[in-house]
């Protein structure tokens, strides 16, 4: 180890050796071109020095190649040390003799009257250096001598050391042909890139052999850089496989030589493959001697003086360079740019397909349809197209096979996060996988974790907090965000590529998401778990997202970025009073976003699920909620469940009553849900006397011009238009709307609401036009506020439109109603609740024009949705059975009309119950269509059918 040492030692005092000699060739070469000339000793000087420098380069390569070994490089220490002196001391005499271009007019004209007195001193110290050169030259020379005096060895002919076998299962993925095309130009170097697990070493193997293939003259080199020793024990191997000389002496540069051989083109022409090139640290470290020590244990100077470990990769024209690595930026340092990065990404569904076939041994059709195509698709699918995974998940049946199947396999990776985690855990080993490398992808994920959390523990915790959000569509802005509040922003930019450089996250193309394949995100939180850091940190995400979830009238806009991630929030189930509070925030936007969406499914199943959490976590009970029993009421209506609904909103009801008293805020508010439903279900006497308790209430609480009194008393204004009684209806809408304009404004989202509910009560009154000039001022201001696609947007819109065919305005109607109906379907699509709330104002529309075959065709379509998604028994399937009978009906077709309104009939007296108004509709309208009376012909009894058509398109439900 001293001997080695030594040789660093004597290799660096070359180096400073030769860098003073070429300075005072350059500083002589500048004097020459001010002055014209030189003083006829530094002439000589100029001329000679080079050369002497020369012959020490040559006698420095002689000592770090091991030509020149360790013993006797330490005895050319004393000659090497004079020769500095005397060096040293030639550039103090010409320091003094030679003018410098700094120096003033009337010190340079003294130096140069001087400088003529310095030639014999200048002639003396070259004539001391060339003999120092010249004994040191001898040495060199006496010793290459010796050492091509050895015995000759054959030179060995090429091979390779690749140290895995191929693979006769292997699919190609076209990405070899990238690799083949590039490396047709000489000299070039090529990274593949992706994440652990995506197959680059296996394309690297696959690649060295079809090399060896079409060419076996040439050398096929493989080494692990994984660390700095290994990466050096690569290059020993290099060493022996090509016999290179000097390679057995214990201080040969084993580095330096085997760069120097493949640099010599003699030596014919090679592939190198530098595999699982991850680590920064590693190819940048400086070895000392080949023997792999750290920088600071060579001490000094000494230590400065070697080459990081990616310089020792020659870059010859007779030689090619194959990396593999996770890291973009460790593959572009060796590359030498970015461009010369092949990504390597998952595969494509048919290749992941393939492999899964191949490794199973599905080699028949017959096979392959008793394992069920779309099993193999599903659970390729979940496995994210990763080799690794595949051939994991294949090896795992195998192995357990004929208990264990694909469809049993699938089935168990689909139970949850815990589970697939487990299974792919599992290393079951391959002998065509680097010994020190984990066989499974989520161990393999995680080797990348812990380099990352190693080199830069800031990255690590913003993949292990992006690893709780949904896995797509992670938004920029929030996670700059956090690092705001924490203080931390100058390093969010830094974190965020080294997670782009690793492959572990991908930019999406609008340049401000992000995404992480679905096992990436599993072993992170793995990983988490397996640290004990995973529960906090669901804290922690909880916290940060409720404080970036308040509603407000735009919630519909800015949530479609959070609402993935709230939902994922969901699953993270709070074990805290504390955290709950959090979690309720963001499960409570999430629900009022799903509903204003039309989500009624996720509503309701998030509302059920915010219930049953709170009666699992102690003192909790205190925490206001009652928002998710009354979604949940909402839902159980849409779905024709109103006694369920009923009963969820008087147990609300009951509970604020009891925690509050009667006259409280929240007792209020869940009065008016419960009114609100009564009046939904039929019963508006029920409702009514409800509001006569709640709106003097109300007066007390807040006071009579108070923003939620005017609202509640537009809802009550509402039920009074339900109860037919359009006159006060409409005096209250325009009492409450004046002093909602005087209080905020024309423009205000509240004055809107009100004059919608009042142009409701105008066109059920056949008052078209006042309605219509409302209508287009709500269209217009909300359009401008809101936009021009915003739901509040469409639906007056939709109204416009009705109204607009009251008024036979037949054109306009048609053009605002198409217009609606695209915004809706592109929105949302053909079976949410507002495209058949449009398609069945477009059948109006076709009645009013009597086209009555279209619009039978119209509310026909709009009928089979709500048969498919509300099912047969729903109350919104009577309004499209009403219609359909009335175009019959119209169209002379007495006997199928007859029909149809006795299943509207039927459907009323089942589902809304005997009293509703749409049941006493249907009977009257059977009744009168079953008259045998002449003259009673559909000219003078269907016109109050197509009129309550008319007001059940208009009418608002009372709880908007």
């Amino acid at each position: 180890m001293a001997e080695a040492l030594g040789v660093v030692g004597i290799v660096a005092s070359f180096a400073q050796l030769i860098d003073l000699g070429g300075r005072i060739v350059i500083r002589l070469h500048e004097y020459h071109s001010r002055a014209g000339d030189l003083p006829e000793t530094f002439k000589h000087i100029a001329n000679e020095l080079p050369v002497l420098l020369d012959a020490l380069k040559q006698t420095q390569c002689a000592i770090d190649t091991g030509v020149i070994n360790a013993t006797s490089s330490q005895a050319l220490r004393p000659a090497i040390n004079g020769c500095k002196a005397q060096i040293e001391q030639l550039s103090s005499v010409i320091g003094n003799a030679l003018p410098a271009s700094r120096d003033s007019w009337v010190r340079r004209s003294g130096k140069a009257l001087v400088s003529f007195r310095y030639d014999s001193k200048a002639a003396k110290i070259i004539g001391v250096i060339r003999d120092y050169v010249q004994t040191l030259t001898y040495h060199a020379t006496t010793s290459t001598s010796r050492a091509s005096a050895a015995p000759p060895v054959d030179r060995p002919i090429p091979s390779s050391n690749v140290p895995f076998r191929r693979d006769p299962n292997f699919v190609d993925c076209h990405i070899l042909e990238q690799v083949q095309t590039r490396f047709s130009q000489p000299a070039n170097r090529l990274a593949l890139v992706g994440l652990g697990g995506v197959g680059k070493s296996q394309l690297a193997v696959e690649y060295s052999y079809r090399v060896r293939e079409i060419d076996d003259s040439i050398w096929v080199f493989w080494i692990h850089a994984g660390t700095t020793e290994r990466f050096i024990e690569g290059y020993r191997k290099i060493a022996e496989r090509a016999r290179i000389s000097g390679r057995d002496d214990p201080g040969v540069d084993v580095l330096a030589i085997v760069n120097a051989w493949l640099s010599d083109e003699s030596n014919g022409r090679w592939l190198l493959i530098v595999d699982n090139a991850d680590d920064m640290e590693v190819i940048t470290s400086n070895p000392s001697g080949g023997l792999g020590l750290p920088r600071a244990s060579t001490g000094g100077s000494a230590g400065s003086s070697r080459r990081p470990i990616w310089d020792y990769i020659p870059q010859s024209s007779n030689g090619s360079v194959l990396v593999t690595s996770r890291n973009r930026e460790v593959a572009s340092r060796i590359t030498g740019a970015y461009a010369n990065i092949v990504t390597v990404d998952p595969m494509d569904q048919k290749y992941a397909l393939l492999l899964l076939k191949t490794q199973l041994g599905m080699t028949t059709t017959q096979q392959i349809e008793e394992q069920k195509e779309e099993e193999a698709k599903a659970l390729v699918e979940l496995l994210d197209h990763m080799p690794l995974a595949i051939s994991q998940a294949a090896a795992y049946i195998n192995q357990r096979f004929p208990r264990m199947s694909m469809s049993r396999y699938l089935q168990q990776v689909r139970e949850n996060d815990e589970e697939i985690s487990r299974l792919l855990e599992v290393d079951l080993g391959d002998i065509r996988r680097d010994g020190t490398a984990s066989n499974s992808i989520i161990l393999t994920c995680q080797m990348s974790f812990e380099l990352i959390h190693r080199e830069r523990q800031s990255a690590a915790h913003l993949l292990s907090l992006m690893s709780l959000f949904n896995r797509q569509g992670i938004p920029e802005h929030l996670l700059a965000g956090y690092y705001k509040e924490h203080g931390t922003s100058k390093l969010f930019e830094d974190d965020l590529n080294t997670l782009l450089s690793f492959s572990l996250i991908a930019t999406e193309t609008d340049g401000e998401h992000f995404q992480m394949h679905r096992l990436v995100q599993y072993s992170t939180r793995r990983w988490l778990e397996i640290r004990s850091e995973l529960g906090g940190l669901k804290d922690t995400y909880i916290h940060y997202l409720a404080s970036k979830a308040s509603v407000n009238e735009d919630l519909v806009k800015t949530y479609d970025d959070l609402f993935p991630h709230a939902q994922a929030a969901a699953a993270y189930l709070p074990n805290s009073a504390a955290v709950f509070k959090d979690w309720s925030i963001i499960i409570g936007n999430a629900v009022w976003y799903a509903y204003h969406v039309g989500m009624y499914q996720v509503v309701e199943e998030l509302a059920r699920l915010c219930l049953r959490t709170r009666e699992s976590i102690p003192n909790a009970e205190e925490i206001y909620i009652s928002w998710a029993s009354n979604y949940l009421a909402y839902c159980l209506r849409v779905q024709g469940k109103y006694a369920e609904a009923e009963s969820v909103l008087h147990q609300v009801l009951e509970e604020e009553e009891g925690r509050n008293g009667p006259d409280a805020q929240s007792t209020l508010e869940a009065m008016g849900h419960l009114a609100n439903m009564f009046s939904e279900s039929g019963k508006l006497n029920d409702a009514h006397a409800l509001y006569s308790r709640l709106l003097p209430a109300q007066d007390r609480l807040y006071g009579p011009l108070h923003q939620d009194t005017l609202r509640l008393r537009a809802r009550f204004a509402a039920l009074l238009a339900h109860m037919g009684q359009f006159k006060d209806a409409e005096e209250l809408n325009r009492s409450v709307l004046q002093e909602l304009i005087n209080h905020n404004g024309s423009e205000h989202i509240t004055t809107l609401e009100s004059m919608f509910c009042l142009s409701d009560v105008l066109m059920c009154q056949q008052k078209h036009d006042e309605a219509v000039i409302h209508l287009r001022n709500i269209v217009r201001t909300c359009e401008k506020s809101f936009g021009a696609t915003h739901p509040r947007t469409l639906s007056s819109a939709r109204c416009l439109g009705t109204a607009l065919a009251c008024l036979d305005e037949f054109e306009d109607a048609e053009l605002i109603l198409q217009r609606t109906l695209q915004h809706y379907t592109r929105l949302f699509d053909d079976e949410h609740y507002y495209t058949l709330e449009t398609l069945q104002s477009l059948a109006f529309l076709c009645h009013r024009q009597c086209k009555y075959q279209e619009a039978e065709d119209l509310q026909r379509r709009v009928l089979a949705v709500k048969i498919k998604v509300l099912g047969e028994h729903h109350p919104d399937v009577f309004d499209a059975l009403s219609s359909i009978a009335l175009a019959m009906k119209c169209q002379g077709r007495d006997d199928e009309a007859l029909e149809m309104i006795r299943k509207c009939l039927e459907l009323g007296e089942q589902v809304l119950g005997p009293n509703h108004s749409h049941t006493k509709l249907a009977r009257n309208y059977l009744l009168a269509w079953t008259h045998k009376h002449d003259g009673e012909r559909t000219a003078s009894i269907d016109f109050p059918l197509e009129q309550a058509i008319e007001q059940k398109l208009v009418l608002a439900p009372i709880s908007t």
